[in-house]
């Protein structure tokens, strides 16, 4: 009887559960969480690399188009300058012109209004055996304005063969002008009188006549304008048998200025 009093509880209590499983769960829950916050600061950073390349793009394009304008703008800056020069010297070659023409109309209207002196031909007055050899050289003012300074000289010269002008007049350019005079325009108030220191042979004036013995008559006439520019006529005649009374014109030292 003792025997069935004595047994084992066919349901024993049960052994407490340990707490492995839960450790495990909040381990994979945390790695999980560390995995989720690993992929946002990942993407974050993606994000921040992809707005920081968006932004040096930008910037770099930002400074590439300053630069092209900057280069655009300097071109044509060259491009202004350059037609700022060409627009300059066209000016300046327009100005050039107009003082010529300006200073060519000013010295047309000069020209039209100036004194011109010069001589009414060369006449023999006295050429006969006996007497002195006389010549007058009749000069005017042609102009339309007084002629200044009106100074004159002029020589008669008898050579057996003909002269070379230029190097008789070089050889009295010397001789002295009478004193100066005024010539008012158009007023035959000048004369020039060449008279021989000695009277004429027989056989001087004979040999002048037949032209055997040469006589010419060479002078000049200086003098200014009203606008002070100076001026000058030069003349030159020798005599011939058929310009009894007027000498004929030399081929040379015949001019006015």
């Amino acid at each position: 009887m003792a025997d069935q009093n004595v047994g084992v509880s066919a349901n024993p209590s049960p052994t407490p559960p340990t707490s492995q499983p839960s450790t495990n769960q909040d381990l994979a829950k945390t790695e999980t969480d560390i995995e989720t916050r690993m992929s946002g600061f990942e993407r974050a950073t993606l994000r921040w690399t992809r707005a920081m390349f968006f932004v040096t793009t930008a910037t770099a394009l930002f400074i590439a188009f300053q630069w092209k304008e900057m280069h655009d703008a300097g071109t044509q800056t060259d491009r202004i300058i350059a037609a700022d020069e060409r627009i300059a010297t066209a000016m300046e070659s327009s100005v050039r012109k107009s003082e010529e023409i300006l200073t060519a109309s000013i010295e047309t209207s000069r020209n039209d209004q100036r004194a011109w002196v010069g001589i009414n031909g060369i006449q023999v007055v006295s050429l006969e055996a006996g007497k002195k050899i006389a010549i007058q050289i009749p000069f005017i003012n042609s102009g339309k304005s007084l002629a200044l300074d009106v100074r004159t000289r002029a020589f008669a010269h008898l050579n057996i063969t003909p002269i070379d002008v230029k190097e008789f007049i070089h050889a009295h350019r010397a001789e002295p002008f009478q004193a100066p005079i005024v010539l008012f325009p158009n007023i035959p108030a000048g004369n020039l009188s060449i008279v021989s220191p000695t009277v004429a042979s027989e056989t001087q004036v004979t040999t002048i006549k037949n032209g055997t013995l040469h006589l010419y008559v060479l002078g000049e006439i200086r003098y200014k304008d009203i606008f002070d520019r100076p001026h000058y006529t030069t003349f030159c005649g020798e005599y011939a048998p058929n310009t009894p009374t007027n000498l004929k014109t030399c081929s040379e030292y015949n001019t006015a200025n």
